[in-house]
């Protein structure tokens, strides 16, 4: 059979670089960043990593249970239903001792699946969802706010007429505010 083509994007992180994937007899063989695609040039080895990730054989495909007690390091596989009741038995268990609110749902990326998460949380009872952005993204950003509003102001008003406090780019002046800068003149 021969190779086909699909072009794509990459899920290992938020980026979402477009790939071309290569596939033969329904195997993915190849993946490579798409140079059409405007993250092309981020493809990064995460994603090139794909067929490992995916093919590796000690890949993680079944629920796995620890056994052997507390301080054992000794996993067994499970079926999904045996997983799932545990879960939900130590959930219930969490919920009933100390309440529906003590229990945080931590996640990593999860590619979307961040409103489903939230529906389950609600229906639980618990407000409580933590994600990378609360943990390194958020932070992140407002830490770097003021400094990228002024730098993408200057990019797309390089002339911009001066605030009441004399700034030609909007200007962080501590405690959340800024100062806005009017156009109406």
């Amino acid at each position: 059979m021969s190779i086909q083509t699909v072009r794509s994007i990459c899920f290992e992180c938020h980026s979402r670089c477009g790939v071309i994937l290569e596939v033969k007899d329904s195997k993915l063989i190849g993946v490579k960043g798409d140079p059409d695609h405007p993250t092309a040039t981020l493809y990064l080895p995460k994603g090139r990593a794909a067929m490992e990730i995916i093919y590796h054989p000690e890949r993680i495909t079944k629920p796995l249970i620890k056994a052997g007690g507390k301080d054992s390091t000794r996993f067994e596989e499970a079926s999904w239903d045996k997983a799932l009741d545990i879960i939900a038995e130590n959930l219930m268990k969490a919920k009933d001792k100390w309440g529906a609110e003590s229990v945080v749902f931590g996640t990593g990326t999860t590619r979307g699946m961040a409103p489903y998460l939230n529906r389950f949380l609600t229906l639980f009872g618990s407000p409580n969802f933590m994600a990378p952005s609360n943990m390194s993204g958020g932070p992140i950003v407002l830490a770097v706010q003021p400094h990228a509003a002024s730098a993408w102001w200057t990019r797309i008003m390089p002339t911009a007429p001066a605030s009441s406090c004399g700034h030609t780019t909007p200007r962080h002046h501590g405690r959340g505010s800024i100062c806005m800068i009017s156009m109406a003149a």
